[in-house]
């Protein structure tokens, strides 16, 4: 676009003065800027985005503008907890860094944080202008969209001329699958609302092979350097991320990386990154129990309370949303089994 051609000309314009601002902030991610320089580059980074008329929170995935400008406006305002909305919120590393600023002791990323995200603030500011005011309400949990049921899996499931049973004890027969190294989806229930698939429209599979990467990559048609990423039992969350806290409401949303442990690389080296960090999806049981409980299951079969997490949808495709489009997924991707409400597909 012409706005971000414009951008890019006024960042790349080698005059000493925007050569200074680029400097002051590489200073600062090496720890070595005083807080004159830094309000000094922080002021000329402003100029830079009214001349072109633009807000100051463009979306920048830079760490070395995001992260000074945050840090600046966070002392200024004495601010310890933030909360962060908008598609730059997306790149999870960089919400790792953000909490990592000594000025920070909390961060909360909205789970939808791109433009659905905003569209939804922009519904609550214009219902809170209209009935004077709206008191902001946490919500648990995003499970808020399309739901699948029993009926909707069973008609699917015939349609589809599919073998499936409806077992008591599903959790354990799962758990028993993904221990042998199967890859199994889950599709039931609502569907989550927002980028992040957290159980309901999920793909599982064990994280003890980094070989399942290659696998997973190739039946899904996706890039390599899309890494996958874990979902863990709270109760061990803190053994395998030590920076993770309880506190930390981001983690169970996936929308933020932390630090592997010794113990992480060993047990779950599939869901841990080249830089030697993951993007939990920490789960406790009220937040989704059916997924929590195949979890429970597999950690007493394996000693290992955490699987691969990955989103139910063939590369470039909308996650799946129905149980026909599960199946259709499921076909595609060549799985070994299929969860479908409370329906289990083995491939034979």
């Amino acid at each position: 676009s012409k706005t971000l051609s414009k951008l890019q000309k006024s960042f790349l314009n080698e005059n000493r003065e925007n050569k200074k601002m680029l400097d002051t902030y590489i200073k600062f991610a090496e720890g070595s800027v005083s807080e004159d320089e830094l309000e000094i580059a922080n002021s000329q980074l402003q100029q830079i985005f009214k001349n072109l008329g633009l807000g100051i929170l463009i979306v920048l995935p830079f760490s070395p503008i995001t992260l000074p400008y945050i840090y600046y406006k966070a002392k200024e305002l004495n601010i310890e907890s933030l909360a962060l909305a908008g598609g730059v919120f997306a790149n999870v590393k960089l919400n790792q860094r953000i909490l990592d600023l000594p000025e920070i002791n909390n961060i909360y990323i909205h789970p939808n944080m791109g433009d659905g995200g905003l569209a939804s603030g922009a519904a609550c500011e214009v219902y809170s202008q209209l009935n004077n005011g709206l008191p902001p309400v946490f919500k648990q949990q995003v499970y808020l969209g399309t739901e699948i049921t029993k009926e909707s899996s069973l008609d699917a499931l015939n349609l589809a001329g599919l073998s499936f049973s409806e077992p008591n004890d599903l959790a354990k027969q799962v758990a028993k699958l993904l221990a042998d190294g199967k890859v199994v989806a889950r599709a039931d229930g609502k569907m989550e609302y927002g980028p992040r698939s957290l159980g309901n429209r999920s793909v599982m599979a064990s994280c003890s092979d980094p070989k399942i990467n290659q696998w997973l990559n190739k039946q899904f048609a996706r890039t390599e350097f899309m890494p996958f990423a874990p979902v863990i039992m709270q109760s061990h969350a803190k053994s395998f991320f030590p920076d993770w806290d309880e506190s930390h409401i981001a983690a169970r949303f996936m929308t933020i990386t932390y630090n592997a442990s010794k113990l992480a690389k060993q047990q779950i080296p599939a869901a841990v990154h080249v830089d030697n960090t993951a993007r939990p999806q920490v789960l406790r049981r009220e937040d989704n129990s059916g997924y929590y409980d195949i979890l429970f299951e597999y950690e007493k079969l394996t000693g290992v309370p955490s699987v691969i997490n990955t989103s139910f949808n063939m590369h470039e495709e909308p996650i799946v949303r129905t149980a026909g489009e599960a199946i259709i997924a499921f076909q595609q991707a060549n799985l070994d089994a299929l969860i479908l409400g409370p329906f289990l597909v083995v491939k034979m």
